[in-house]
């Protein structure tokens, strides 16, 4: 009888690490991976308006245990200008985090700024890991 709970907690172990999706070591996902891409479907759906499709260039990609941080700017695959609240001061520059919830990325937090946020989101955002907001 011991054996076989021990064998049961050992599948169980083994089944339960091979569901997570999450990385223990910071990265960057590669352009065209499902994982960046489910990054950058987040992103979008939150970034302006709505009104035109952002095609963003990340500066800093780091994920880490179902954490994500992205940096970078975006512009309108229309060529559409930048709607009034992007036009002035902040630009078209961001920073977001994001949380794998459920299987799907979900924005945390979205800035519009010139510097990066890090410590504003590592100080909001305890569990977030602290490696992901540092340069690769």
């Amino acid at each position: 009888m011991k054996k076989a709970i021990f064998l049961c907690a050992v599948w169980m172990t083994g089944a339960a690490t091979m569901a997570l999706p999450v990385s223990a070591k910071p990265h960057t996902p590669k352009v065209g991976s499902s994982e960046r891409t489910a990054l950058m479907n987040s992103l979008r759906r939150v970034l302006g308006t709505g009104k035109h499709k952002p095609i963003i260039t990340p500066s800093h990609l780091r994920v880490e245990k179902g954490w994500a941080y992205i940096s970078g700017g975006f512009n309108y695959s229309d060529g559409a200008p930048l709607e009034e609240e992007f036009s002035e001061g902040s630009g078209s520059n961001f920073s977001a985090l994001l949380r794998l919830e459920k299987g799907k990325w979900k924005v945390k937090r979205r800035l519009y700024h010139g510097d990066v946020v890090a410590p504003d989101f590592m100080r909001d955002f305890p569990a977030a890991p602290r490696a992901i907001f540092l340069e690769n």
